[in-house]
């Protein structure tokens, strides 16, 4: 949260977003952790898997507008055709 406020205090944005800013803020947040069946390892392997891991990388960005974000993707149900979306 306090990268988002430096970013948005850079891009002369924190105005428009205070408001969630301080409800994310104000929020209890719970982490509910149930101890591991497996080894130490076997857990690691398994998180790392998904913290290294971003939904659209950058190289699959194609353009970004006001509200819009153009990316490519790979169609498997058209034999692997490049495809925007």
């Amino acid at each position: 949260m306090a990268a988002v406020k430096k970013y948005l205090i850079r891009k002369y944005l924190l105005p428009d977003y205070r408001e969630q800013i301080q409800a994310a803020w104000n929020k209890p947040w719970v982490v509910f952790c149930e101890p591991s069946l497996g080894k130490t390892e076997h857990v690691i392997g398994y998180l790392g898997q998904y913290t290294h891991r971003v939904a659209i990388t950058n190289h699959r960005i194609v353009d970004i507008t006001d509200g819009e974000v153009l990316f490519s993707l790979k169609d498997y149900r058209d034999h692997g055709r490049r495809r925007f979306s």
